[in-house]
């Protein structure tokens, strides 16, 4: 079965909002001092234009008073019964402090609706895109006077509780690090398990700089495997196919697989060859919004000698050129092609090279999605020998052409770890999917992309592990009771 492509949310699993309960919420205003940069949608914020409705009318107001620091216009602006809970002065000294506490001063707009609005409730999503800073919003009115009867801020995102505290701690050290580096862990969902019909979705857990669409190196993969699974769950291929090379070695499917989790960029690109670069395209362009960045999807091979230091002009051609032109020179008769006749090989290069233009990019959400559906295809009927074969593990991995010992796990936490990453100058890429003793599955992405400074693994390594070790204690019973990712039971 191929794959289907995401649902609108982007392949994101959150609490559904029920939007009669909102006349009964008079007024909970979550701590400004909480996480703010996380929109619960996964698609790239767009700002929308406010309805002109009576609910539309108090947004205006709402976002007006946030902006000016000041509350003005209060008389007959909310119900009696919304006064009988909240004081006039409570209201004023939460909306005027807000934008300061929450959004780091910058100003802030209606930036998307979760739902669709009605004329006398809407739940959305007010932030400021710049400053990465944002909290939803459900406010409603009475329909007759439309006076606001209910207004509810709330943490975009995050987890709750003590572990809440620990990922607002982790977040200030990853802004520490020079040009910093962008953190998504993820509870991954099955539907239809055992099924041909499984497939996967992502509830983020915690998120730093989720909206960014980094180069992610050898994290790419996860597409090629991908692709490979839906030839595999269609009978048109089998794991003991053979895969042969450019210098006559051949080896198994399943083989290749391995030899690609573990950091074999020469199997990575036979695995290509063998699933066929469309097929892989095509992938993408279900599991991600802006495929286009990643189009053509370079083998490891040309991307190292695109980027190797006697290439930088054709490197920069392939940098400006549409689609069209980048597959002109990447063609058997091509100039990438060319250079490859004329010179030895690609060496490898020191220095940051077009990593913002030349690669294979996603954000960690989508990192984690593919990490996801992954998992979901070794969920289905006769797939487990998939499962196996990409989830291969590997002691060390390369860090900037060092092999170095990956992060240690605990087995009696964590009953199943797959990992893939990698880095090249300027950037770094590390991506786990992790099986934990209560049956729970996360996917826990690091990326790090740079052009001016040196590639700080130690410090990396640091921070993903920290984050291990509160994904370790997070959402179990004792800690967090009741409540799971800031989300009560039973809204899932």
């Amino acid at each position: 079965m191929a794959a289907q492509p995401p649902p609108r949310s982007l392949h994101l699993t959150m609490p559904c909002i029920y939007l009669t309960l909102v006349m009964a919420v008079l007024l909970t205003l979550a701590p400004a001092w909480g996480r703010t940069d996380v929109p619960p949608d996964s698609g790239p914020p767009t700002r929308e234009q406010i309805m002109r409705t009576q609910v539309g009318k108090q947004l205006e107001w709402v976002l007006r008073s946030i902006n000016e620091r000041a509350v003005t216009e209060t008389e007959g602006r909310f119900t009696p019964r919304f006064l009988e809970q909240f004081t006039i002065e409570e209201v004023r000294k939460r909306l005027s402090t807000l934008r300061d506490e929450a959004f780091k001063g910058e100003t802030v707009t209606l930036v998307r609706h979760e739902v669709d609005p009605r004329p006398d409730a809407m739940s959305c999503i007010i932030g400021n895109e710049e400053a990465d800073r944002f909290l939803s919003l459900i406010l409603s009115v009475n329909e007759e006077t439309g006076q606001i009867a209910g207004m509810l801020f709330a943490i975009a995102g995050g987890a709750g509780g003590e572990g809440g505290a620990q990922w607002d701690a982790l977040e200030g050290n990853l802004g520490k690090i020079q040009g910093g580096v962008w953190f998504g862990a993820y509870q991954v969902l099955i539907d239809n398990p055992g099924t041909i019909r499984a497939d996967a979705s992502v509830d983020p857990v915690y998120e730093f700089g989720w909206r960014k669409w980094l180069n992610i190196s050898h994290v790419s993969r996860a597409w090629v495997f991908g692709t490979v699974a839906t030839l595999l769950a269609d009978g048109r291929v089998h794991l003991t196919d053979d895969l042969k090379q450019a210098d006559g070695q051949s080896f198994s499917l399943a083989d290749a697989m391995a030899r690609s989790a573990a950091g074999d960029a020469t199997a990575t690109d036979a695995l290509l060859r063998f699933a066929g670069r469309s097929d892989v395209e095509r992938y993408l362009r279900l599991c991600t919004e802006r495929p286009e960045k990643s189009l053509p999807f370079l083998t490891q091979r040309e991307n190292a000698l695109l980027k190797s230091p006697g290439n930088k002009e054709l490197l920069t051609a392939y940098a400006a050129g549409d689609e069209d032109e980048r597959l002109d020179i990447l063609s058997e008769k091509g100039r990438l092609q060319r250079a490859l006749e004329d010179t030895a090989g690609a060496t490898d290069w020191k220095e940051p090279s077009e990593i913002g233009r030349v690669g294979w990019f996603a954000s960690n959400r989508e990192a984690a999605y593919a990490l996801a559906k992954l998992h979901a295809f070794g969920q289905r009927p006769g797939m487990d020998s998939f499962a196996r074969a990409w989830k291969a593990q590997t002691p060390k991995i390369r860090m900037e052409g060092v092999e170095r010992e990956a992060i240690t796990f605990d087995p009696t936490i964590w009953t199943n770890v797959a990992f893939l990453g990698g880095s090249e100058p300027g950037v770094a890429s590390l991506a786990w999917l992790l099986t934990r003793d209560d049956g729970k599955v996360y996917a826990l992405v690091m990326t790090w992309n740079n052009v001016e400074r040196p590639l700080e693994d130690e410090k990396l390594y640091e921070l993903a592990k920290k984050g291990v070790e509160i994904l370790e204690r997070d959402g179990k019973p004792g800690k967090n009771p009741g409540e799971v990712n800031n989300v009560p039971n039973g809204d899932k």
